[in-house]
């Protein structure tokens, strides 16, 4: 079993170039792991973990939605971010203990899931998601069912999932030179940002003009109806966001965009436009789909 984990671990590492290992010496590493490396786990699982999230929501609703984290890209960050927070911990944890194992990165999905949900409340004022009506759930933002969930996808993640991205990584890294490598991740990871910034914006627009438009009673009402007029009361900008960033633009990107009213009830901003569907094609009927139509 040690062995194994051996491996497991030898296969984060990267393959030392054989004429520059004073380069290598140099290169910044967390937990053995280059940065290059860390950031190439963030693109590639962030676009892996969209395509689960698009199955999921197909078995669950029985509908194609977006599932993605950002307006420009098929990307779940949520996913990159707790894959490497789960791979590169486990390289300094010695202990073949599946169960161990199992617990471990089970905490670890559900700290990731705790601190994102706590970002978009307290920052942009927004719930993601909310377990608030699941068995033994933390404020909502994270709970058991899906600690079992990360604890699971963890240790699949570790030992099949990984070293296979490793060796595709490793096998394809011969190929490109090093300066190229560097200048590969670094525009992916600039791109998400990008995304991640002008998506902040945008949903920031989408969320002030349905609460000023629908009257809904949120917690800092008043700062969103001065922020409203701040915005769309300049007619130029006004026409400029509603027309790439207009309600069905944002209801088909962020479908699952939630707030909280007063009443301390979770609301979806769809629900305000029944007339806009919030998934691009239906694959079955289920209940939650019957609901949407």
């Amino acid at each position: 079993m040690k062995k194994e984990i051996e491996r497991i671990n030898e296969s984060i590492k990267e393959d030392k170039p054989k004429d520059n290992s004073k380069y290598e010496s140099k290169t910044a590493k967390v937990f053995g792991v280059s940065i290059r490396r860390v950031f190439g786990y963030m693109v590639i699982y962030s676009f892996l973990g969209y395509l689960v999230e698009v199955v999921y929501g197909i078995i669950t609703k029985g509908v194609i939605e977006c599932r993605q984290s950002f307006l420009y890209g098929p990307f779940s960050c949520i996913y990159g971010l707790g894959a490497i927070a789960m791979i590169l911990p486990l390289k300094k944890i010695k202990t073949s203990n599946k169960l161990i194992q199992f617990l471990i990165l089970g905490l670890i999905g559900c700290t990731v899931e705790y601190c994102v949900s706590l970002y978009g409340d307290l920052v942009q004022h927004v719930k993601w998601w909310d377990y608030s009506d699941y068995f033994l759930n933390i404020n909502g933002r994270t709970c058991l069912y899906y600690g079992i969930f990360w604890g699971v996808l963890g240790l699949l993640l570790i030992y099949v999932i990984n070293p296979r991205v490793d060796n595709l990584i490793s096998r394809h890294s011969k190929r490109v030179t090093r300066k190229n490598q560097n200048r590969f991740v670094a525009i992916a990871n600039i791109i998400l940002l990008l995304d991640l910034i002008v998506s902040s914006f945008a949903a920031d627009f989408y969320q002030t003009r349905v609460i000023y438009e629908k009257d809904i009673d949120v917690p800092l009402k008043d700062y969103y109806v001065q922020r409203y007029h701040k915005i769309y009361d300049n007619e130029i900008r006004k026409k400029f966001i509603e027309s790439i960033w207009g309600n069905e633009v944002m209801i088909q990107t962020f479908p699952n965009h939630r707030i909280k009213n007063n009443s301390g009830d979770i609301i979806f901003l769809k629900d305000y436009y029944p007339e806009i569907k919030s998934y691009y094609f239906k694959v079955f009927e289920t209940e939650k789909s019957k609901v949407q139509d």
